[in-house]
């Protein structure tokens, strides 16, 4: 089991005992990049993902951080996205800042690291559309934050797999 810490959309904190979503849950989107980097000086990396459920049910949702050779190395989630709310996944871990962004689901390892990710569901077809956004956000933690040094964001590309038959692929949804 996995202990996750979700902020809930009225800014309260709620710790939830949570198992990954089964290895047979279908992988929705893939984000090209992410990266966590947290020195003890200078500035921080973090990645954000904001999902948005568009569709009338909901939406289990788990985000997994991959490193550079594949190995899952942490997870975001699960966690059910109800009909037209968005949550923010992210590198970051539980308690952590990342100005300006409002975080909802935090990843749940220490470890700094460079890959890529996957949005996968239990309950949501291939088909199922999302919003799906992805940034790097370079930032100096509070309270730190020196007025000449602003947070900065670089989009990363997000992508949908090509189901097996299907003539088509790409960034859908996002």
């Amino acid at each position: 089991m996995l202990k996750l810490l979700v902020q809930g959309l009225l800014g309260s904190v709620a710790a939830l005992a949570l198992c990954q979503l089964p290895v047979s849950a279908q992988v929705l989107y893939n984000l090209s990049y992410a990266r966590s980097l947290n020195p003890a000086a200078g500035p921080k990396a973090e990645t954000v993902v904001s999902i948005r459920n568009t569709n009338p049910f909901g939406c289990n949702i788990q985000v997994n951080w991959l490193n550079n050779v594949g190995a899952l190395i942490g997870i975001s989630g699960p966690v059910g996205i109800p009909p037209n709310n968005t949550l923010e996944f992210t590198t970051a871990n539980a308690g952590e800042a990342v100005h300006p962004m409002i975080l909802d689901v935090f990843r749940g390892g220490a470890a700094g690291f460079e890959g890529a990710a996957d949005i996968v569901s239990n309950n949501c077809a291939l088909t199922t559309l999302l919003g799906v956004n992805a940034s790097l956000v370079t930032y100096y933690p509070a309270p730190f934050v020196p007025n000449d040094n602003p947070p900065a964001f670089k989009t990363i590309s997000v992508t949908r797999p090509i189901p097996l038959g299907a003539p088509f692929g790409g960034r859908l949804g996002d």
